[in-house]
């Protein structure tokens, strides 16, 4: 036994001071392991969508518009009066609207600012 000790006490020593050194990489990947064993992604289905109509029903320069582009700068989950939350002096009653119709945008994400000067 007196043999194995300083080995033991060797590889321990060893682990620990590798866990040392790597200790920010696990540090900064923990929250996202955690997130998939909390929210796990279901396997990809098939969607069966429903056909279109073959043509348009108005010609094109009587049709509205189609695409719908909503932006904002700095707006929190709760500033919007759908989630619980909203200002009383910055209602926001066509988001709401859009909500009740079923279309809620829970997660946005912005690869680069978007209201900010670069520095080219």
């Amino acid at each position: 036994m007196s043999r194995r000790l300083p080995i033991v006490l060797l590889v321990v020593v060893a682990l620990a001071a590798g866990l040392y050194a790597a200790r920010l990489p696990v540090l900064l990947h923990i929250s996202g392991w955690v997130s998939a064993i909390r929210n796990p992604v279901a396997p990809n289905r098939e969607v069966h969508w429903q056909r279109g109509p073959e043509a348009p029903s108005a010609p094109a320069g009587e049709r509205p518009p189609n695409i719908v582009v909503i932006l904002f700068d700095d707006l929190g989950y709760n500033d919007v009066s759908t989630y619980g939350g909203g200002m009383p002096e910055v209602p926001t009653p066509n988001i709401d609207a859009v909500a009740a119709a079923g279309v809620r945008f829970r997660n946005g994400y912005s690869a680069n600012a978007v209201c900010s000067p670069s520095r080219a």
